[in-house]
């Protein structure tokens, strides 16, 4: 295969390629229809109005778009897998942290102050 031919599909590498694509479209489908679910019970919540609540959606999309730009420039300056590694490195530690906290002292106090409202 030249240089200039590009990707191909029938590749190894371009199977692996468009299976990160659709991948990372479906996950910024999921993304969006989490955040509007999430909506109507962050507004009776907070006693917010609609008004309030698109104010929280465009925060929400304003600082996940600039994450994008952020990671993009990281990827350019430093190269895509070296970042995408460190970023996966990173969530996994997150995961982790979560799951280990998942039944932790706060979260009996949490659950306590919040079935007392």
């Amino acid at each position: 295969m030249a240089a200039d031919d590009g990707l191909a599909l029938a590749s190894t590498p371009g199977r692996v390629a468009l299976t990160a694509t659709v991948a990372a479209s479906g996950m910024a489908s999921l993304d969006a229809t989490v955040v509007n679910v999430a909506l109507p019970h962050i507004g009776s919540d907070f006693g917010a109005d609609v008004s309030a609540l698109q104010w929280v959606l465009t925060g929400y999309l304003l600082a996940l778009a600039s994450l994008i730009l952020l990671g993009g420039a990281l990827g350019d300056r430093y190269g895509r897998r070296k970042v995408y590694r460190k970023l996966r490195i990173s969530s996994r530690r997150d995961l982790a942290n979560a799951i280990r906290d998942l039944d932790s002292p706060a979260d009996d106090a949490i659950r306590r102050s919040s079935s007392q409202l």
